[in-house]
């Protein structure tokens, strides 16, 4: 499997009191100027059955996630100030998971 995560916006933002609505929060550049890079996520699965008698089958999986090991910033700090664009996530490393499936 193939996921595409688009960018994510990085622009500065900041907190408003406007009277009788409340605190919002607004963009203090334009939207489109900054964003994060697009990911290219790659998943995949091998996976073997063998059938035993009537109607029972078992098989054997294996999943490997993020298969490049990329590790693209996924979330960070758009508040304006000195904690702009800190990094608060990454993309998690490779990982694999075996598996047994039967069924009957």
């Amino acid at each position: 499997m193939t996921e595409i995560q688009h960018s994510a916006i990085s622009n500065s933002t900041q907190s408003v009191s406007i009277p009788g609505t409340g605190t919002v929060r607004v963009f203090l550049d334009d939207i489109d100027q900054r964003r994060s890079d697009n990911v290219a996520i790659i998943d995949i699965r091998l996976e073997k059955g063998f059938n035993f008698g009537t109607g029972k089958r078992l098989t054997g999986m294996f999943d490997m996630y993020n298969i490049f090991n990329s590790n693209p910033e996924t979330n960070f700090t758009i508040r304006a100030g000195s904690t702009f664009e800190n990094i608060i996530a990454v993309l998690h490393p490779r990982a694999f998971k075996l598996g047994v499936r039967f069924q009957f």
